[in-house]
């Protein structure tokens, strides 16, 4: 199959799911006191935080699409890595310099570890870059009913039957984990890549999906959220904020098929602002010091329920993004890009040995 050169809607995608995302963390750490509001305010937030979890799955489904036919870069797996050290050592710098408080030991070494230790999905993401291509081989072998019956299959186990448990507060196991998640996800959009790349699927028809799904999503919620005061078994998160959501995922892929279905041309500036979102998202959801700057240097507690909260909200969302750009943009032109100029080379060399040495060991160890 022919690649595809990434266009720029789905740099614009990326953003979108940026925003989400930080929207998501302003709900989710900025110790907004639920409860203590209107209904609309405690909707508003909780719709915030519910946009989080469709990005994640957006940039993962972006990621099947482009990389179902390529192979491991050892290269790409470095510059994974080295961002994530960078903006590590960045956050450890900044609590040190404002003297935000005092880190141990164990906290000064983790954040020397360049393996997204203070943030999930790098960390998660990391690792399921080095198993990438073992998932394409599994991708490439199956036919399109065997996919197909693989995505409907993982949507009722790993997502169906895990948001009616959530809405009951029933515990069940999960019959995975979020690398489970990441793999479904990223198979989704390889689906998609290898049968939809040239297709277009009605708009009108993805709007009224979109739309269905979300009146549905609003009436189930609101239902729930009132029954749970009568009825304790009930949920009283009734928008379902986790990762495992049926909603999330279906939200996800509508998405995702609306922008792969506009047609837009390489644009120089939208794609430079999407090669920042890596970057923006180590940057502000450091597990170090993500509740400080909600809670702290944006005050958000004081923002739910205020006057304008809604436009407090957007602004302070735009703000982070636009703030995170700038900091990505500066490393990447002054650390990134000189650096990996002249190592690209030296890294290339190293893969090759690698690549070398696993095919002796592997034919040792079959014979």
């Amino acid at each position: 199959m022919s690649q595809i050169q990434r266009k720029s809607n789905f740099e614009v995608l990326r953003i979108v799911a940026l925003l989400l995302i930080i929207f998501f963390h302003m709900s989710d750490h900025g110790g907004v006191p639920f409860g203590s509001g209107t209904l609309f305010d405690d909707v508003y937030f909780q719709l915030l935080a519910f946009g989080g979890r469709v990005g994640v799955w957006i940039f993962v489904m972006i990621s099947g699409y482009f990389l179902v036919n390529k192979t491991f870069k050892f290269r790409k797996m470095v510059k994974l890595m080295g961002e994530c050290l960078f903006y590590n050592i960045l956050v450890v710098l900044f609590i040190f310099l404002f003297g935000i408080r005092v880190l141990n030991h164990h906290e000064i070494i983790q954040a020397c570890l360049p393996f997204g230790t203070y943030n999930w999905f790098a960390s998660c993401y990391i690792v399921f870059y080095m198993f990438f291509p073992f998932v394409n081989v599994f991708l490439h072998k199956i036919s399109r009913q065997q996919h197909l019956l693989f995505l409907l299959i993982g949507l009722v186990v790993w997502f169906l039957i895990p948001t009616f448990a959530n809405t009951v507060t029933l515990w069940i196991p999960t019959w995975g984990s979020q690398m489970v998640i990441f793999t479904y996800a990223y198979s989704f959009g390889a689906y998609i890549r290898f049968y939809y790349a040239d297709r277009l699927i009605s708009p009108k028809y993805l709007a009224k999906c979109f739309f269905s799904l979300l009146g549905t999503y609003l009436i189930i919620g609101c239902s729930i959220y009132c029954l749970s005061k009568s009825f304790h078994f009930l949920n009283q998160d009734p928008l379902y904020l986790s990762y495992d959501s049926i909603f999330t995922i279906l939200f996800s892929m509508i998405l995702f098929l609306l922008f792969k279905n506009i047609h837009m041309n390489h644009h120089h500036l939208i794609n430079l602002v999407a090669k920042t979102t890596f970057g923006i998202y180590l940057l502000h959801d450091n597990e170090l010091i993500n509740e400080y700057l909600w809670q702290n240097i944006l005050h958000i507690p004081a923002v739910y329920g205020s006057t304008y909260m809604v436009l407090k909200t957007l602004s302070i969302g735009v703000a982070i993004f636009i703030v995170g750009m700038v900091i990505d943009l500066i490393r990447i032109k002054l650390l990134e890009e000189p650096i990996f100029d002249w190592i690209n080379p030296k890294l290339d060399e190293v893969q090759m040995k690698m690549e070398r040495w696993y095919d002796s060991l592997t034919a040792r160890l079959i014979n």
